[in-house]
């Protein structure tokens, strides 16, 4: 997976993360290792066999517009998190303001 959550914001794998931080499975709420050497692409990678789904199918387009909402809404005292249920579904962002209503 190219993407996890990282202290609730959604954040894309890189080079440059700190490997001490707590990375967090949106899908299935496990914690992944950070895999990012000189070879291959950065990415996250379950520490075991697993049957998550998380990020199959995004585009680099919609990870990246999905890190937009997190930096804008973030930016203005809102809450943001990636892939919540809500209800039956599940929203790619969930915004909450500070008097608990979602956006």
């Amino acid at each position: 997976m190219i993407s996890c959550l990282v202290s609730g914001a959604y954040t894309e794998a890189s080079r440059h993360i700190d490997r001490n931080l707590k990375f967090l499975c949106p899908e299935c709420k496990a914690d992944p290792i950070l895999k990012a050497g000189s070879k291959n692409i950065a990415h996250f990678s379950h520490k075991t066999e697993h049957n998550c789904l998380h990020g199959i199918g995004e585009t680099v387009w919609h990870r990246r517009g999905k890190k937009w909402v997190s930096i804008f809404y973030g930016g203005i005292d809102c809450t943001v998190m990636h892939e919540q249920k809500l209800g039956s579904r599940r929203t790619d962002s969930l915004i909450t303001k500070k008097n608990g209503d979602t956006i």
